[in-house]
């Protein structure tokens, strides 16, 4: 989604609660090339995700963390995936919008910060997608990002400190989606679900059109298939009171464990799908030029946020 043309090195980093993942991705075309990639662990007492607080408990445990990255990008620019409980990730739909772009965000600011709320719009940032779209009813519909000014600010403030600037700043989910963003036609119901062990969540897209977007945080707390059906069906009780109809002609799985048949028949038979697949993180990118990475099955997927940012990023 939203790529820029030509060749360019663009570095993503993930921050998790224990890591900081971080891959240098380079293109040409259409062609995106993973050039390096790096795992930093962060101390537990360093961070601690939260959407009201501040996230670094420690910033100059944080800083060092940060400057143990060994990733190379001549500009210090890059973009960043946050963990998804230090944001709010809604779809809004808007039956009539303002003429003028300024007066679309000063609406749109104004709903989150009802939404999530604060008192003044200054206390958040926020970003947005889509929205010149109409659905079927003729609204216009938003995927919109919030986030606390404080919290950005101590992030930004701290890569700064490290001569890093950051560019955009992503939702861990939207970054993962961005990632593998499959191709679907504007005629077909399109269900993208990520099974991650810190958060699962499901993408559903209607005619080209987002429809419902749904994370829990939790993740999927164990390997057993019963344990993970057990925690994608409080994922699809919440789609089926928000989509009575839920049905998908196409269901795109992507995960950083192995996914077994079982529960990808499960997801095919709760959604009434033929077509139910497993997303290839190496049919969208060359992994062929990093050493010394683990190249077992799912290992390239638990870069996939950063992977997101980057791709994003440019």
């Amino acid at each position: 989604m939203f790529f820029l043309p030509g060749k360019y090195v663009s570095t993503g980093i993930e921050i998790s609660a224990g890591n900081l993942k971080a891959v240098n991705v380079s293109r040409t075309g259409r062609h995106y090339i993973v050039q390096d990639s790096q795992n930093v662990k962060i101390p537990a007492q360093a961070f601690k995700c939260s959407f009201k607080h501040l996230n670094i408990l420690d910033p100059d445990l944080f800083a060092d963390c940060i400057d143990q990255l060994s990733i190379k990008n001549k500009k210090k620019r890059l973009s960043i995936a946050l963990p998804d409980g230090c944001c709010r990730t809604v779809i809004r739909r808007y039956n009539e919008l303002p003429e003028s772009e300024d007066r679309v965000t000063e609406m749109i600011m104004w709903d989150m910060a009802n939404q999530v709320k604060v008192n003044d719009i200054s206390e958040l940032r926020c970003a947005w997608e889509y929205g010149r779209q109409k659905s079927e009813n003729g609204e216009h519909v938003f995927i919109i990002a919030v986030l606390l000014e404080k919290v950005i600010e101590q992030y930004e403030s701290l890569f700064q400190r490290q001569d890093w600037k950051i560019d955009r700043i992503l939702p861990a989910g939207v970054a993962r989606y961005n990632f593998y963003a499959p191709d679907f036609s504007k005629e077909e119901r399109l269900a993208f679900l990520g099974l991650f062990d810190e958060s699962i969540s499901i993408f559903i897209f209607e005619q080209g059109i987002p429809r419902l977007y749904k994370i829990l945080r939790k993740g999927l707390l164990g390997d057993s298939n019963a344990s993970a059906m057990n925690d994608l069906d409080l994922l699809l009780q919440y789609c089926h009171s928000e989509l009575p109809e839920k049905k998908a002609d196409r269901i795109v799985i992507a995960s950083d464990k192995a996914v077994s048949e079982d529960v990808r028949h499960f997801l095919a038979t709760s959604f009434s799908a033929d077509d139910c697949q497993i997303a290839d993180e190496n049919s969208l990118m060359d992994f062929s030029r990093i050493k010394g990475l683990n190249k077992e099955i799912n290992s390239f997927s638990q870069f996939s946020a950063a992977l997101g940012a980057a791709k994003r990023g440019g």
